[in-house]
C-alpha cells in the first residue's frame, strides 16, 4: 500500500498551520463539523483501460471529515479532507494491487485589521493525470496514470483607500506545487502585487497603476521570473457600458528556444458592459510579446439556469496551470442555480441546495509538462432546471505551446459533457452523462508519431437518499478510446454502487 509522499503529507499539514495563522482561530468562532465515511464497489471488465486489460472487482473506503467556520464575519474557513483505501482483486493479470489517496480541499480568510490588512490562505491534495496519452479512469482504477499532486498559497495582503481619490492594493503570495512519484519538479514561487486605480472623484473616468512581480524555483529545471508593469485606462460611457483599455511591459526571464520572445510591450483595448445585475460580459483584444492577446468572460444568471463562457490566454507553468482548472460546482437553491468551488458545502447564503453536477476542467497533464508555456483557453457551459429536469452541457478546449522546444509544438485538449438528471421522486434522481474528449499531441513531446485520440464517456445511474445523512447511488458506465495509435485503444464497462454517511 503507498500512503503517499512525505512532502504531501507536509501539505497537508500545512492546511492546518494556515488555520492557525489566521488570527480568528483564537477567537470563539462557531465550526461546523460533519464526518463522513463513503464505500464504493466496482465491477469492471477493463481495469487497467489498455487494449486487452483484465476485468477486477475493486472497494474503495473514504473516511472524511468537512469543517467550516460559522457566525464571524471576519473570519470563513473551510476544510474537506478524505482519505481512499482502495482494494484490487484481479485486473492487473498477474496479482492484486491496493492504494492510498488523499484528497483536501482547505481555505481560509481573515480580516486582521479591520479594512487594512488580510490573510488568506489555501492547500489541495488531489489525484491528477500523469499524462493526456495514458488511460483516462480515476484513481480508483489501475491505470497508472495518476498522480497525487499538493498545492498551497499563503497571501497576506493590505487595502486602503484615499479618500475619493482612489484605492490601494499590495498583495505578497508564497506558494508553490508539490508532485508525487517525480512525475512533474517540484515548484516554490513568490510573488508581489500592487495596484491602485481611481476612486468615486473622478467620475466617468477610470484609470490605475499595477506591478506584478512572481519568482519560481522549480526541482531540475532553471529558475523563472515573470514581471509586468503598466496603466489602465477606462471611460463609462452610461452606467452599464464601459470602455477600457491598457498598455505596459512585460519584462520575463524564463528558458525559451532560440528566437523566441520573452519580453516586450503589451496593449489591449475593449469593453464591459452588464445591462443587468444577472449579466455581464468583459472582452478585449490586444498584443503581448507571443503574438495577438484576446480574452472574454461572459456570466448570466436566470431563475432556472446559470450560462458561462470564459476565455484566456498567457504564459504559466504547471502550477498555475492546476490553479487555473478547478473544479466548478453547480448547486440547485431556493434562490436559484448557482457556480461554487466547492462540492461539500452549497453557496453562503443560500437555501435548500442540491449538487447537481461538476463541471469539467481542463485535462492537465503533468507528464507532457514541458516548462513554460503559452495557453489558449476556452471554457463554457450552461446548466438548466425546469421541474424536476436539470439539464448541463460544458466545453472546454486547451492550447498549449511549449516556449523551451525547437518549433514550439502544442498539445491540445478539447471536448464537451453534457449531463442530465431527472428527479423521479422527492429522494431518488436518475443522471445520464456523455461526454467526448479529444487530445492531440505534438510527436515532438513523446518522442514518437503525432497522437489524436476521442475518448468516450457514457454513464446512467440512479441516487436515492435512504434518510437525511444517509445515500446511495448505482451507476453504469462506458468508457472507449479511439487513437491513431491502434495499440492505445481500449473500451471498458463497469458498475459501481456507493453508499455515504455523514454524522
Amino acid at each position: 500500500m503507498h500512503p503517499g509522499s512525505p512532502d504531501l503529507t507536509k501539505t497537508l499539514g500545512l492546511s492546518v498551520l494556515v488555520s492557525a495563522l489566521l488570527p480568528g482561530a483564537a477567537m470563539a468562532l462557531d465550526w461546523q463539523i460533519e464526518p463522513a465515511i463513503g464505500a464504493t464497489t466496482i465491477l469492471t471488465d477493463n481495469a487497467t483501460q489498455t487494449k486487452n486489460g483484465d476485468g477486477a472487482f475493486i472497494v474503495t473506503v473514504t473516511p472524511g471529515i468537512a469543517v467550516k467556520s460559522k457566525g464571524s464575519r471576519r473570519v470563513q474557513a473551510s476544510l474537506d479532507y478524505g482519505l481512499s483505501a482502495t482494494e484490487r482483486i484481479g485486473g492487473g493479470g498477474t496479482s492484486d494491487s491496493d492504494d492510498l489517496n488523499h484528497r483536501l480541499n482547505a481555505t481560509g480568510k481573515a480580516e486582521v485589521a479591520e479594512d487594512l490588512l488580510f490573510i488568506e490562505g489555501s492547500a489541495n491534495i488531489t489525484q491528477a493525470l500523469t499524462s493526456l496519452l495514458g488511460a483516462p479512469g480515476d484513481s480508483s482504477l489501475d491505470t497508472g496514470n495518476r498522480s497525487t499532486v499538493g498545492t498551497y498559497s499563503l497571501s497576506p495582503f493590505l487595502t486602503k483607500r484615499f479618500g475619493t481619490f482612489g484605492d490601494g492594493v499590495l498583495r505578497f503570495t508564497q506558494s508553490g506545487a508539490i508532485f508525487e512519484q517525480n512525475t512533474g519538479g517540484d515548484i516554490a514561487s513568490s510573488a508581489l502585487l500592487a495596484n491602485f486605480t481611481s476612486g468615486s472623484r473622478f467620475n466617468d473616468l477610470l484609470w490605475g497603476l499595477n506591478y506584478s512581480l512572481r519568482d519560481a524555483s522549480t526541482d531540475g529545471r532553471q529558475d523563472t521570473q515573470f514581471e509586468s508593469y503598466g496603466a489602465t485606462l477606462g471611460y463609462a460611457l452610461t452606467r452599464k457600458f464601459r470602455l477600457r483599455g491598457s498598455f505596459g511591459y512585460d519584462n520575463n526571464d524564463y528558458p525559451a528556444t532560440a528566437g523566441t520572445k520573452t519580453d516586450g510591450e503589451y496593449w489591449t483595448a475593449g469593453f464591459d458592459w452588464s445591462p443587468s445585475r444577472r449579466t455581464s460580459l468583459e472582452a478585449s483584444f490586444g498584443k503581448r510579446y507571443y503574438g495577438d492577446n484576446y480574452a472574454l468572460k461572459f456570466r448570466h444568471k436566470m431563475n432556472r439556469s446559470v450560462w458561462h463562457l470564459q476565455y484566456d490566454e498567457g504564459a504559466s507553468d504547471i502550477e498555475q496551470q492546476i490553479r487555473n482548472t478547478a473544479n466548478l460546482y453547480a448547486w440547485q437553491c431556493t434562490e436559484g442555480i448557482f457556480l461554487h468551488f466547492s462540492n461539500v458545502f452549497p453557496p453562503e447564503g443560500r437555501t435548500e441546495c442540491v449538487l447537481l453536477a461538476v463541471l469539467p476542467p481542463n485535462s492537465i497533464a503533468l507528464g507532457t509538462d514541458q516548462g513554460i508555456s503559452i495557453n489558449k483557453t476556452l471554457r463554457g457551459g450552461m446548466t438548466w432546471t425546469e421541474r424536476r429536469i436539470t439539464w448541463s452541457i460544458d466545453l472546454f478546449d486547451t492550447t498549449r505551446a511549449y516556449q523551451e522546444l525547437a518549433g514550439l509544438p502544442e498539445d491540445r485538449t478539447r471536448g464537451f459533457q453534457a449531463g442530465f438528471n431527472y428527479k423521479a421522486a422527492p429522494h431518488t434522481s436518475i443522471n445520464a452523462l456523455l461526454g467526448l474528449t479529444n487530445n492531440q499531441v505534438d510527436g515532438s513531446l513523446i518522442a514518437a508519431s503525432n497522437r489524436d485520440d476521442d475518448i468516450y464517456t457514457l454513464s446512467v445511474g440512479v441516487t436515492h437518499q435512504f434518510q437525511p445523512d444517509l445515500n446511495g447511488s448505482l451507476v453504469f458506465r462506458h468508457q472507449q478510446r479511439e487513437s491513431s495509435d491502434s495499440a492505445q485503444e481500449f473500451s471498458e464497462n463497469s458498475l459501481s454502487a456507493t453508499v455515504t454517511m455523514r454524522f
